[in-house]
């Protein structure tokens, strides 16, 4: 993971899904974007020492055409209907400098044995991690806030002790 500095500003998340793992360019704020990509142990490790140009290479290729590593499930284009070949879809914006440093981080799947004691409740990922794919951690966190807000409402209208573990 790191953050990247793109020639043109984007609001549109990318993401591709190539043979070793996905790889997302998530906007933040103008020309800056956030790099998700997920690799094989010896191959981060390569990606973590190459110098920065050639890392930067790398990534735009994989980016824009990554003939070489195709993608999991790929639609071969003969038979994509005529409507999908005539779109012009957006392509990633292009990455002109790195913003942070690269980081590595081993991916796990870990979820809380117990999500809820008196007076405490986990939440986000204090309660489960998850592989950073399409913001799916985020979604579980801002459910469990929705779910957690809705019970502690209940039991305020209802005149329970909203730390009771029930």
């Amino acid at each position: 993971v790191c953050t990247v500095e793109t020639l043109q500003p984007s609001e549109t998340a990318f993401q591709r899904f190539l043979k070793t793992g996905p790889l997302a360019v998530l906007p933040l704020w103008g020309n800056y974007s956030s790099i998700v990509w997920s690799l094989p142990t010896q191959m981060c490790k390569e990606m973590q020492e190459m110098p920065e140009d050639a890392f930067l290479e790398r990534l735009n290729h994989m980016l824009r055409d990554p003939s070489d590593a195709p993608a999991v499930g790929r639609v071969p284009d003969k038979i994509l209907p005529r409507d999908l070949k005539s779109r012009n879809f957006e392509h990633p914006p292009l990455i002109s400098g790195l913003g942070t440093k690269r980081f590595a981080f081993p991916l796990v799947l870990s979820h809380a044995e117990n999500l809820a004691s008196h007076r405490l409740a986990l939440i986000g990922d204090a309660a489960h991690r998850v592989h950073p794919l399409a913001g799916q951690g985020l979604n579980l966190g801002m459910t469990d806030v929705a779910y957690l807000a809705n019970v502690i409402l209940k039991a305020k209208r209802e005149g329970q002790d909203i730390g009771n573990l029930d």
